[in-house]
């Protein structure tokens, strides 16, 4: 039973095998031809142009980064462009409590100010002598 099974899972792994995806030289990051004996292109290593060979890594050291994505480039411009809205409206909400917060104080600075004022302008009661008696007035 042992070897039936065997080679039945055999027989799988050679169709399996044979069957077997092979990526094309493209597929494979390899974008280069030969031209007179010189290589051009790009592959996973090297940018070729002929007899020079340019690393890859210093495509990263080109400055391209506003030649990507433009939709992505819009979104980004939308973004600065709410953040700020954001930020000046914030500041403007802060001006504005601050200006409540002052208006306020100079309110209730004003209200004990007359509350004052009306406090001395209110007569005082004077002392009037009894009958029969002699004082001097009060200071």
């Amino acid at each position: 039973m042992d070897s039936v099974v065997a080679a039945g899972i055999e027989h799988a792994r050679d169709s399996m095998a044979a069957n077997q995806y092979s990526p094309n030289k493209f597929e494979r990051g390899d974008w280069t031809y030969e031209k007179d004996g010189k290589k051009y292109g790009i592959d996973n290593q090297y940018i070729r142009l002929g007899k020079v060979s340019i690393p890859n890594v210093l495509l990263a050291l080109l400055p391209l980064n506003m030649q990507g994505n433009p939709i992505q480039a819009d979104r980004d411009r939308a973004m600065a462009s709410l953040r700020q809205e954001i930020l000046f409206q914030s500041q403007r909400a802060m001006n504005e409590e601050e200006f409540r917060k002052a208006v306020k104080s100079l309110r209730e600075r004003k209200e004990r100010e007359h509350q004052q004022q009306e406090k001395d302008r209110a007569p005082k009661p004077q002392v009037v002598p009894e009958a029969g008696r002699t004082t001097a007035p009060a200071p």
